[in-house]
């Protein structure tokens, strides 16, 4: 693979995922990179090495995005209006550093391998799923379930009332009655 071929695969990756401007951030960001890099006396073969697979890249940007950081790597929004697509303010540096320190340069985890990036997770590992409230649909959502588990507790307790009082009334007139026969 050279660097075109590099190129080429983030574009196809990204395109579509996220906002046009967010993928001419990046590809601008990363060109830039592999010509600082050439600078610093660097190969292409070395910095690709570096970098890893287009592909997986893109992939942890579209991750990233999904957890509602700007598509956009730092310094590199062209539209700053659309924060890359999506809601957020932070940016974040997309190269690889989870390859050389083994975390994960997002969240600061230990990387796993494959299944960071969308792959089968090992035996025993649990698959954490997160709600973004930021988006409205999500608060929404749990606006309805919350308005929906107050309806049903309501329904609930009324009907349990009716149900008392149908059978309170004559349970306390025979209560009233019986107070009165034992005074006599």
């Amino acid at each position: 693979m050279d660097r075109q071929e590099f190129m080429q695969d983030l574009r196809e990756s990204l395109e579509g995922e996220i906002s046009p401007s967010a993928v001419q951030d990046n590809l601008r960001y990363y060109n830039n990179y592999f010509d600082e890099q050439k600078a610093a006396g660097r190969s292409d073969e070395e910095i690709l090495e570096e970098l890893g697979e287009a592909r997986l890249i893109a992939r942890t940007i579209l991750q990233s995005v999904e957890a509602g950081v700007d598509a956009s790597p730092e310094g590199y929004d062209s539209d700053p209006s659309d924060n890359g697509g999506r809601d957020g303010g932070y940016r974040h540096d997309y190269t690889q550093a989870e390859q050389s320190t083994g975390r994960d340069s997002y969240s600061g985890a230990e990387s796993r391998g494959p299944e960071r990036y969308g792959g089968q997770a090992g035996a025993g590992e649990p698959e954490i799923h997160y709600i973004d409230f930021s988006k409205w649909y999500v608060r929404a959502g749990v606006m309805a379930v919350f308005v929906l588990v107050l309806v049903l507790i309501f329904a609930l307790m009324g009907g349990i009332f009716a149900l008392l009082i149908r059978y309170a009334g004559p349970i306390l007139l025979f209560l009233l009655i019986y107070s009165f026969v034992r005074r006599l």
